[in-house]
């Protein structure tokens, strides 16, 4: 298990949410603290700035379901396919598709360079809308609302 979890900020300038467990209590701040180690770390990435989709893929290999996967969601997001990064799940039952999240790159690089920056560039990456329980159809978040339709759980 993670021993760090943060909420990326929404907006830059803005300063993100730390948790960690100790001596059995959660302690929050807006910077983690220096003395703090950290052997591994979740970062929670806003999600207004994720958009989530599913696509059938029938590819195989990693590098054609990666382009599969940016020519299925073209169509779909706001930003050319050469400026977005993307994120394809497992194909979990033949038939259902896969989820692709689709971020900015210009996003991906700052929220990389933000973990850097903390010591923190091997923390996993997290939409925030992959928290949302799956008997749960809507939740309110910090800044943000969880909504599930059609299988596929969004941020507002």
């Amino acid at each position: 298990m993670a021993d760090l979890f943060l909420l990326l900020p929404a907006e830059e300038g803005d300063s993100a949410l730390f948790a960690w467990r100790e001596r059995g209590a959660w302690r929050f701040a807006d910077e983690l603290p220096a003395d703090r180690p950290v052997d591994t770390a979740v970062a929670f990435i806003p999600g207004p700035a994720v958009t989530r989709h599913r696509v059938e893929i029938t590819a195989r290999r990693f590098s054609e379901v990666r382009q599969a996967a940016l020519f299925a969601v073209e169509d779909d997001v706001a930003e050319p396919v050469d400026q977005i990064h993307i994120a394809v799940g497992p194909e979990t039952q033949p038939g259902t598709g896969r989820e692709v999240l689709v971020a900015s790159a210009a996003d991906m690089g700052s929220w990389i360079a933000y973990l850097s920056a903390r010591g923190l560039g091997a923390a996993d990456m997290v939409a925030a809308h992959s928290l949302l329980p799956a008997d749960v159809d809507g939740l309110e978040a910090p800044d943000e609302y969880l909504v599930r339709r059609d299988g596929l759980a969004v941020s507002l």
